[in-house]
């Protein structure tokens, strides 16, 4: 898996008179890309939400900012894999203007989410959005590696990723988080 890189996304919050912008740093993100390059995968974080903090923000600006700010970035690192993540349920309409303008754009990268939005709705969002591929339900620290891994082996064996959202043969499976960080 040496040579594969990922790209995480902090998907931000769109906002109207009755919401404030959300400044949080992507910890989780973060220390995804801490246990990937550990793991001799490139990763880099795009933190979009805070791009955004305290500067006016509304869909027509994401839409501007995936084409002159995400696709360049995605046209110069070239990931195999972007992942988005979805902290709050907030993001989420961003989340799949980004995932979807991506998918259009760049139709051969797999699209990974994760986030509390993505392990609650991991059913409904796979049925609904055919530009997300793959949804972390739960912590990532050890299903995203072995996603990944499961991608770019020729044993590919996601059935047995624990704590996976995926499509099989048009049919949504989850397999349900039972393994979690002690520490």
């Amino acid at each position: 898996m040496h040579n594969k890189k990922v790209l995480l996304i902090n998907s931000p919050t769109l906002r109207n008179q009755y919401t404030s912008p959300d400044n949080y740093f992507p910890l989780g993100l973060l220390s995804l890309a801490t246990v990937l390059s550990r793991a001799g995968i490139g990763a880099e974080v795009m933190d979009v939400n805070n791009d955004f903090y305290q500067k006016e923000f509304n869909e027509d600006i994401l839409r501007g900012y995936i084409r002159d700010q995400i696709f360049p970035y995605i046209k110069d690192y070239a990931p195999d894999v972007i992942g988005i993540g979805c902290i709050f349920s907030g993001a989420f309409k961003s989340l799949k203007i980004i995932a979807e303008a991506i998918k259009a754009g760049h139709p051969g990268i797999p699209i990974v989410i994760g986030g509390i939005h993505a392990t609650i709705f991991a059913r409904e969002i796979l049925e609904k959005y055919s530009f997300i591929d793959y949804v972390v339900v739960g912590e990532g620290e050890h299903t995203f590696p072995e996603l990944l891994k499961s991608m770019f082996s020729e044993n590919c064996a996601i059935d047995s990723i624990d704590g996976i959202a995926f499509r099989s043969e048009g049919t949504v499976k989850i397999n349900p988080k039972t393994s979690f960080i002690e520490n």
